[in-house]
């Protein structure tokens, strides 16, 4: 089976927004999928930084790619994303990781350690919010690379 990381900052306090996370990690079959959750240091980004390094590299599957979700980063449709994932996923990949800042974004670290940066939109979506949207977007790419009827 194949992984996906999502290593984020801060947590999902929202207890609707837990139920809609849940709710979707029940539907996705294909993929691995883990949240890790690193502390919120107050918007001190490279401080936040060096904390999911340390996360990442204490792994015991190490990524063969890793993804920041920036605001400035590649903005994809929904088939795109989904091939983005499967492309990697069916040509051999085992893990893909995608980390998601705090609220002051990433730090230098991070940055120069991702392999690309990749955008939910160009509107801005609180934290908890952005969460629930990259989740549904990882169901929803199952359901396009299965040619479940989901996304029309």
């Amino acid at each position: 089976m194949k992984l996906l990381t999502l290593i984020v900052v801060g947590k999902l306090r929202s207890e609707a927004f837990s139920k809609i996370e849940d709710e979707y990690f029940k539907r996705i079959k294909k993929i691995k999928y883990q949240v890790i959750e690193i502390k919120s240091l107050n918007g001190d980004k490279n401080a936040e930084a060096s904390l999911a390094l340390k996360k990442i590299d204490s792994l015991k599957i190490k990524p063969d790619k890793i993804f920041a979700m920036t605001e400035r980063g590649l903005q994809l449709d929904s088939p795109t994303f989904s091939k983005l994932i499967f492309d990697y996923f069916e040509g051999g990949f085992a893990h893909l990781l995608f980390i998601m800042g705090g609220a002051s974004g990433h730090g230098k670290k991070i940055l120069d350690r991702a392999d690309q940066e990749i955008s939910l939109s160009s509107l801005t979506f609180p934290h908890q919010m952005a969460r629930v949207i990259f989740i549904e977007q990882l169901y929803r790419a199952q359901c396009l690379h299965d040619g479940h009827p989901y996304h029309k």
